[in-house]
Parts: C-alpha cells; sequence; structure tokens
C-alpha cells in the first residue's frame, strides 16, 4: 500500500512563487510526459487598446518558428472568430504546429482544455501583478498630492515607443518576446521617484536653478529605492524581470558621453533597457506640452533626438525609432495629447 505522502505532486511548483519560465517550463514537461507529441507550448498576448497582437513566450524542444512578430487580430481573420467564440482552433494535418500529424483527436482534446488555461492564468497573474504595482504607484502620487506633469497619454506613447524599439533590436540583442513585453510594462514607472519631489520644483514653469535641479536629480535613485521597498512590502519578486524596472528607474537619465546621472554612467554601464526608455522618453517630451515649455512638432523632435545620438542618446536606439516614424506617429494619433501634453 502507497504511503499517503509518498506521492510527489509533479506540478507542485505553480502554485509557489517560482518564476513564469520555471512554472511554463514544469506545465510543457508534464504536459509531454503524457502527450509526447506536443513540442511547444507558446503563448501571445492582445492589446485590444491598439488592437495588437504579439508573441509573447514559448518553451518547447523544437526551434522556435515565430517570434518578435505582431499583428492586427483580422490578419489573419481566423483570430477574430476565436476571440469571439472562445473556442479553439484545432489543425493536425500542418507539419509547421507538429511534428506528429492528426495528433489532436477529440478525446485528447478534452484532456488539454483544462492545461490549456493554465498558461493563461499564470502570465494573466503576473500582468495583475505588475497592474497592481502601477496602481499602488498612482495611488501613491494621488494621496501624496504630488502632480507630474506628465498624462496618461504621454505613458501611453512613450511605453509603446519603448516596445518599438526593443523589438526592433530584438535579433541583434537576442531580446525574447517576454524581455521586449516587461519593457513595455516597466517603461510607465521610469518616473516613480517624482512622488518624492516637492511640488514647487516639480511644477515649476520656469527653468530650475541649479540647486532646483539637484533636487529634482534625486528622482532617479528615489525612483529605485521606492521600487525595491514596493517588491519587498508585496513580495514580488517572482515576477520576471524586475531587475529591469530598477534599471529603468535609476538610469533613464544616465548618457552615454558619461555627463548623465545619478552616477554618471558611460554606454558599458547603462543596461540596455535604460538606453530603450531613454529614448522613447525624451522624444515623447518633445513633442509634449509642459508648463514650462510649449508642444514641438514632430520635425524638430526627431531632429533633435538625432541630433543626441553618439553623445547623449544610444545611436541604436535612435535608429530605431527614426526607422519607424510611421508607427510613431500612429501612435500619437492614438493617443492624442491634451491641454498638457
Amino acid at each position: 500500500m502507497t504511503d499517503a505522502f509518498s506521492h510527489i505532486d509533479p506540478v507542485q511548483k505553480l502554485g509557489t512563487n517560482a518564476s513564469l519560465v520555471e512554472k511554463l517550463k514544469l506545465l510543457h514537461n508534464f504536459l509531454k510526459a503524457q502527450h509526447p507529441f506536443i513540442d511547444r507550448v507558446a503563448i501571445a498576448l492582445y492589446d485590444n487598446s491598439i488592437d495588437l497582437l504579439k508573441t509573447f513566450t514559448w518553451l518547447g524542444d523544437a526551434e522556435n518558428p515565430l517570434t518578435h512578430y505582431q499583428s492586427k487580430l483580422e490578419n489573419p481573420p481566423y483570430l477574430i472568430e476565436i476571440s469571439e467564440t472562445t473556442n479553439p482552433r484545432v489543425v493536425n494535418n500542418m507539419e509547421i504546429y507538429s511534428d506528429e500529424k492528426e495528433a489532436f483527436q477529440e478525446g485528447i482534446l478534452n484532456q488539454l482544455n483544462m492545461a490549456g488555461h493554465i498558461p493563461a492564468l499564470i502570465v494573466s497573474h503576473e500582468q495583475d501583478v505588475i497592474e497592481t504595482l502601477q496602481a499602488t504607484i498612482k495611488s501613491a502620487i494621488h494621496f501624496t498630492h504630488h502632480r507630474d506633469p506628465e498624462t496618461a497619454n504621454h505613458i501611453d506613447r512613450m511605453s509603446r515607443s519603448s516596445r518599438l524599439i526593443a523589438n526592433e533590436l530584438a535579433i541583434k540583442h537576442n531580446f525574447s518576446d517576454e524581455f521586449v513585453e516587461y519593457i513595455f510594462l516597466f517603461s510607465p514607472l521610469h518616473d516613480i521617484g517624482k512622488i518624492s519631489i516637492p511640488d514647487s520644483v516639480l511644477l515649476k514653469p520656469g527653468k530650475l536653478t541649479p540647486e532646483e535641479f539637484d533636487v529634482m536629480k534625486e528622482h532617479a535613485q528615489r525612483g529605485r529605492e521606492i521600487i525595491e521597498a514596493l517588491l519587498e512590502d508585496f513580495s514580488l519578486y517572482s515576477v520576471n524581470h524586475f531587475d529591469s524596472l530598477k534599471n529603468i528607474a535609476q538610469c533613464h537619465h544616465e548618457a552615454i558621453d558619461s555627463s548623465g546621472y545619478p552616477q554618471g554612467l558611460t554606454r558599458e554601464q547603462i543596461l540596455i533597457e535604460a538606453r530603450i526608455v531613454a529614448v522613447a522618453d525624451i522624444f515623447d517630451a518633445l513633442i509634449s506640452a509642459r508648463p514650462y515649455k510649449k508642444v514641438w512638432t514632430n520635425d524638430r523632435a526627431f531632429e533633435t533626438v538625432q541630433g543626441m545620438a553618439g553623445t547623449k542618446l544610444d545611436e541604436e536606439c535612435v535608429a530605431a525609432l527614426l526607422k519607424n516614424r510611421d508607427y510613431v506617429e500612429l501612435t500619437q494619433e492614438q493617443f492624442k495629447q491634451n491641454s498638457i501634453g
């Protein structure tokens, strides 16, 4: 007779603080042990605000056939039907999907229905954790009455420009789709340290004095400290790439010629996620109205950013933005400026 406590739960780690990748690996191994023909588990995410479907992550034994891909839901049209009916699409005779044809028979599909929801729940949980962090920060800004003159539309635009740049550089730098997505999710939090800056400095309509600018510069280091405190308080360290979030908050004002702050880092010392967000943030700040400046034209903003490439900003990141001007301007149209940006 088997001891009641001798059974080992093969998917126990799904209920722990293991990383997203660890959980998905565990799930794939479990499924493959039951059904050896399951070569790959892949996940895509849908951004309904701009009708964009994006590859996110995958696990499997075979080479991944699709990475760094994004498309509107209507391309191909069958995705619309899937989203409307919520019924799966089963393709049993295409080698691109599996090395074994006619593998997904009715009995097996019934077994896989439940398993198919688990990756979605895992990813959804991780996204919810990040949204909780974002909401917490917004609440902190509200309750402390600190007002950063950056609007939600600025955040929407610069976060999508950050994802655009990261996606453009993905193949050269070996970024995973997951890493690209987290740059998109984390970039809106780059300036959270500003909640600690007095309104007299943060909202000053004119040029800051040297002493005031020194106070303003403190927001970068304080941003990292705030994030570390939130991660500790909410026990969020299981979420992937939170080191990237801390780097973005602390280093998005560093310059590749070492003239930036808070540490005066050189190009090699500034991690790529901070270099990406710096370009996206500076460009959108230029085309946004602020208490101390008017809106710039796109031509002037693109020319200015291009002029900063190689000194203040990373050349690759600037080139990626300039190469995709049409997408940047489409995003501007989707998230139009209001009276202050």
